[in-house]
């Protein structure tokens, strides 16, 4: 696998465990600098929102774990690349 692609899905990893760790902080109400930067409050999502992205954050996590130790891409390095396009929807609705 080329080094670009690597470098992806460690970001994509990176990422989603910074943003369950701050899921996970925010519903135990440990309201921080972590839990504040880059946060914006929804109207869509109500009192779910933190609830909301769990299941993408766990398909990153997992996907990008698996697709790194295997060194292929395969079926869940493309399932958990299709999950990022879920990304935009949830941060730019209300």
């Amino acid at each position: 696998m080329k080094k670009a692609i690597r470098t992806i899905f460690a970001i994509i990893l990176v990422f989603s465990c910074y943003h369950l760790i701050r899921d996970v902080v925010q519903i135990l109400e440990l309201n921080n600098d972590l839990t504040e930067i880059f946060h914006r409050t929804h109207q869509w999502c109500g009192q779910y929102c933190n609830y909301v992205t769990l299941p993408l954050e766990i398909i990153g996590l997992i996907g990008a774990t698996i697709v790194l130790k295997r060194n292929k891409i395969g079926i869940i390095g493309i399932i958990t690349l299709l999950s990022l396009l879920l990304w935009p929807i949830f941060q730019f609705l209300p």
